[in-house]
């Protein structure tokens, strides 16, 4: 994908999906499972941003398919990306990441 065609997805594809899948849980009238349906929906797409971001390193799995998503890039986005915007992003992206996108806190503690 090149730079025209990560372009146009961003303002094309990404916002319209933002739009009618993320905007509509934000609305107050719906009063359960909101808060957990946003940030799983923005962090799915931090994924997919993660690797234009990061961009593909050669990866291939055991069948020669290539790895284009790495938990690693989503996390380095919400750091550096997010975390221009929230200085947070910097401390717990990485936690919040791990969270939601795999159910996992372990990690995060010394046990």
């Amino acid at each position: 994908m090149d730079t025209g065609k990560i372009i146009g997805y961003l303002i094309d594809d990404l916002k319209k999906s933002v739009e009618n899948d993320i905007k509509p849980c934000l609305n107050p009238a719906i009063k359960e499972g909101r808060y957990f349906a946003v940030p799983r929906l923005v962090l799915s797409y931090v994924d997919y941003l993660g690797v234009l971001y990061h961009g593909y390193d050669g990866r291939k799995d055991a069948s020669n398919r290539r790895i284009l998503s790495q938990g690693v890039y989503a996390k380095e986005f919400l750091k550096d990306i997010f975390g221009y915007i929230d200085s947070n992003y910097k401390l717990y992206g990485e936690l919040l990441w791990e969270i939601y996108r795999n159910g996992r806190t372990k990690w995060y503690t010394n046990d």
